[in-house]
């Protein structure tokens, strides 16, 4: 079983997550980028079996805010399970190991016609801590179901 993090470490990266999923679903992309490292490594595995990849925290941020363009989103996220990562450079004081459970809702943006869709799926993320803060470093999300109504 892994080491839970301290209390204070918990919280703030789950205050972090929570502003991920609002800044999405607000289009805030500079406070988007912000809970994001900037050499991030990222993967969205669909559920068509395709997979989008991203090298930066810079790359990411443009693909999300061009998908999301014209979309209006809502995205929920679970409590998280966290844990220390324990290696043998660092003893896991700097990084902390999350696996969140996720749904959202898409639509078509105001006076826009038609589109709906509901999906969920999971996140799989490290967390490390830069200049004080608590940041994703590196971001998995496996798309478990997608459903266009």
């Amino acid at each position: 079983m892994p080491t839970l993090p301290p209390y204070a470490v918990s919280e703030s990266i789950r205050h972090n997550k929570s502003k991920y999923a609002r800044a999405v679903d607000t289009k805030q992309w500079a406070l988007f980028a912000s809970v994001l490292h900037p050499s991030l490594t990222a993967s969205l595995h669909n559920t068509d079996g395709s997979t989008n990849s991203f090298s930066s925290r810079d790359e990411y941020v443009e693909f999300l805010d061009k998908a999301f363009a014209d979309i209006a989103s809502i995205h929920v996220v679970g409590a998280g399970e966290l844990g220390m990562l324990h290696n043998e450079d660092k003893n896991g004081e700097d990084e902390v190991a999350a696996t969140w459970a996720m749904s959202y809702q898409l639509g078509s943006a105001e006076g826009a016609r038609g589109y709906t869709e509901i999906g969920g799926g999971h996140y799989h993320e490290v967390w490390k801590r830069l200049d004080g803060r608590w940041v994703i470093a590196s971001l998995k999300l496996v798309n478990s179901f997608r459903k266009v109504l």
